[in-house]
């Protein structure tokens, strides 16, 4: 599922391309894909879109009527835009099986929205509906945010003292953005084992902890995020962050800093990528984590 640096990396382009364009057509193929329906689009036509800016993991387009095209791009969710300059290569792709949506735009502009297992989602919101909406509504502080500090996360976490450490980051009520990828890759530049309890971290670490999130988020954002599988720039191109992954994807790798093969485990379910030597557990056991590989192909 791309994280805040390929959700923001997506935004930033969005808002460059689209910004002041009319919506002059919708299709889509399913009323899955578009909930709202023909009701949605009758909306939809006639609108401009005024700006395009990041919550979370979704992505808001704010429309001149008020109302808000909520895009949440999940698993395999892909958004494209084409123009009349747009390389063939990308344009001759387009539709194709994956796609779900249509938006056809003023000044022969189109935004494509692809979605290989139909698990995202597109909503249109009323200013009402967007206040309840159960994600936006629910989401914790963003680490990019320049209000929010190590001080934030510290009592936010402080009030999670049995959890452990991955699993607290990964909540989005606690920090809004963060997914598999950044907290396998902040924890390592922190020195902190995934399996710590919150309550087992002294302030200096959870200090370097948020340093580390910030310094991983803005690094995976000048490289256009991560691509695993799905995940496209608007352009069609791919996201190179995980060229130069600490741990992520690794497994059996010599550590960037001490050479020991990295190691995957999972915690709470989730595969998880850490140095048994930078990021020692220490005297605190392990509960709920298998080990999945030592050593072997790297394994995402």
């Amino acid at each position: 599922m791309p994280e805040l640096p390929e959700v923001q990396t997506i935004a930033t382009a969005l808002h460059a391309a689209l910004c002041g364009k009319i919506i002059e057509a919708v299709r889509f193929d399913v009323p899955r894909s578009f909930p709202q329906g023909e009701e949605g689009v009758r909306r939809l036509i006639g609108q401009r879109i005024d700006t395009v800016h990041r919550e979370g993991k979704a992505i808001l387009l704010e429309l001149s009527c008020q109302e808000t095209l909520l895009i949440h791009l999940r698993m395999t969710g892909q958004l494209l835009v084409t123009t009349p300059q747009s390389p063939e290569s990308l344009k001759e792709t387009l539709p194709n099986s994956s796609t779900r949506m249509e938006f056809s735009l003023s000044k022969e502009c189109t935004l494509w929205f692809n979605d290989t297992r139909r698990f995202g989602q597109v909503t249109l919101l009323t200013p009402l509906e967007r206040t309840l909406h159960p994600y936006l509504s629910t989401l914790g502080p963003d680490p990019l945010d320049p209000e929010v500090s190590a001080k934030t996360l510290e009592t936010i976490l402080q009030r999670r003292p049995t959890h452990r450490i991955k699993p607290a980051l990964l909540d989005q009520h606690n920090l809004a953005g963060l997914g598999n990828i950044y907290c396998d890759e902040a924890l390592f530049l922190a020195g902190i084992h995934p399996e710590r309890r919150v309550g087992s971290l002294s302030s200096a670490e959870l200090h370097r902890l948020f340093e580390s999130i910030r310094e991983v988020l803005t690094l995976s954002l000048s490289k256009g995020g991560s691509t695993r599988r799905d995940y496209r720039l608007v352009d069609g191109k791919e996201g190179r962050y995980l060229e130069e992954a600490f741990v992520y994807g690794r497994t059996g790798a010599p550590c960037r800093r001490c050479n020991t093969p990295i190691e995957k485990s999972k915690v709470s379910g989730r595969g998880t990528h850490f140095c048994p030597r930078c990021q020692s557990l220490g005297q605190e056991a392990p509960s709920s984590s298998t080990p999945a590989s030592k050593g072997g192909r790297n394994t995402p």
